[in-house]
């Protein structure tokens, strides 16, 4: 479908302009909105996007929307301004109050219950005090905040002594809303590995094509399109069980899933991620060829299969750090020939120079590097390529860190688990692969 003649206006916070960028590679034009309204706003804050190719950074949101013949929602926390837009007869791309199921984690985790599927032991407490008082008896916990992402990203407590430093920072942050935070707190799983389905739904339907893959937490990724029915079936299962709550909240969105799998075969949904995930995101949008139409027919309840190249296709990622100090903006060079393959979040270009500006949710990630081929192996080799050719005062890429997924897909497929149709590479044949470049 010629899609040139529409106009995609994307809604953002900063994290996802690399998927704008993807679909302007099919409309006609993509105006893009990253959100920096507030009391006193920010100059840094409303860059973002600015100058970036196949992007119009535009200032007011409602201001286009007439002129767009579709919405796209990459990320949460919008939820109810698209229903609005749906109910007014909008084409919306995005999961609306589907968000629920990441933002609400004790209902979340209720709802999971009255499906069936296997759950860790978790307890929910409510304040921070509390909580401090309940880690004082215990060790060897998952600590999950609900509803603000900022407050603080999942933890993992070892034991009091080692975590009061941390808690107490978070005590201070929170100030008396400490006395109201919802926490979560989860018994590990012993799993050999960790899975997630990556991509898209609509109303809880599947394409006949998926991916599957592997996360090295904020460092990595590797995964495989392959057909459907050829997924792993703990996430199958749990993309089936999800489908009813996807179809009740009209979720016409990316998505993703976290399944830790034991050594017995149980898939453990650990969250759902309602957007584009990183890992994983970044990697996907050059998976799939064909992501506008994805998006056009999807923002209409029409599910359309994605579109690649013959066979099956292997991805890498490799996350881009930058620590560069307290400056709010830091130039990142790279030739104009791999820019398709680097994708960056809080980025500006300003005089045809790439910029990233610092996160005051206090994270390091600016941005991933992605390859794609028709092995592991051939990925591996493109991506360290690129890797070497990306510089900058503080940025660091590291396609090393993509041992940690393969070292778990090796353990899945001693399992027996049918995670490739080729036998995963092993540690000194990425190493080599990776040495190539």
């Amino acid at each position: 479908m010629n899609l040139r003649d529409k106009v995609a206006l994307c809604y953002d916070f900063g994290l996802f302009e690399s998927f704008a960028q993807k679909l302007s590679e099919s409309f006609g034009k993509v105006f893009y909105y990253s959100e920096y309204m507030r009391g006193f706003p920010l100059s840094i804050e409303a860059a973002i996007g600015k100058g970036m190719p196949g992007l119009e950074r535009v200032m007011d949101f409602d201001d286009h929307i007439d002129e767009a013949d579709v919405l796209v929602f990459p990320d949460i926390y919008r939820g109810g301004l698209q229903e609005r837009l749906r109910a007014e007869g909008k084409r919306v791309w995005g999961s609306g109050k589907a968000e629920e199921l990441e933002i609400e984690r004790v209902k979340t985790k209720e709802y999971l219950q009255k499906l069936g599927l296997p759950l860790n032991k978790w307890k929910k407490i409510t304040g921070i005090k509390p909580l401090k008082e309940y880690l004082k008896t215990v060790e060897d916990k998952w600590i999950k905040t609900e509803g603000f992402r900022g407050d603080g990203e999942t933890f993992h407590f070892d034991n009091f002594k080692l975590a009061e430093p941390r808690l107490n920072e978070l005590e201070y942050k929170l100030g008396p809303m400490g006395k109201q935070r919802v926490f979560v707190i989860e018994d590990p799983i012993d799993s050999l590995c960790e899975w997630g389905y990556d991509g898209y739904t609509v109303s809880g339907k599947y394409a006949s094509f998926g991916i599957q893959g592997v996360e090295k937490k904020n460092e990595a990724y590797a995964g495989i399109v392959r057909p459907y029915d050829k997924l792993l079936k703990q996430l199958r299962t749990v993309n089936a069980k999800m489908a009813p709550a996807l179809k009740g909240y009209d979720c016409n969105s990316l998505i993703s899933t976290e399944v830790r799998i034991t050594k017995d075969g149980t898939g453990y949904f650990i969250d759902p991620c309602m957007r584009g995930a990183s890992p994983a995101g970044e990697c996907y949008q050059n998976l799939y060829t064909n992501w506008g139409e994805i998006v056009w027919h999807g923002s209409n309840g029409e599910l359309i299969d994605p579109e690649t190249e013959k066979g099956e296709i292997y991805g890498v990622e490799v996350l881009i750090n930058c620590d560069a100090g307290s400056r709010p903006w830091v130039p990142i060079y790279f030739p104009k020939e791999i820019e398709p393959f680097v994708k960056l979040r809080n980025a500006a270009r300003i005089d045809g120079e790439y910029n990233v500006s610092n996160q005051e949710h206090g994270t390091i990630q600016v941005g991933a590097v992605v390859a794609k081929g028709k092995s592991f192996l051939i990925a591996c080799e493109r991506i360290a390529g690129y890797c070497k050719k990306i510089e900058g005062l503080g940025i660091e890429v590291k396609p090393e860190a993509l041992l940690g997924a393969f070292e778990s897909m090796r353990a899945s497929e001693k399992m027996g688990l049918d995670v490739a149709p080729d036998p995963i590479p092993g540690e000194q044949e990425i190493l080599n692969a990776l040495g190539k470049a």
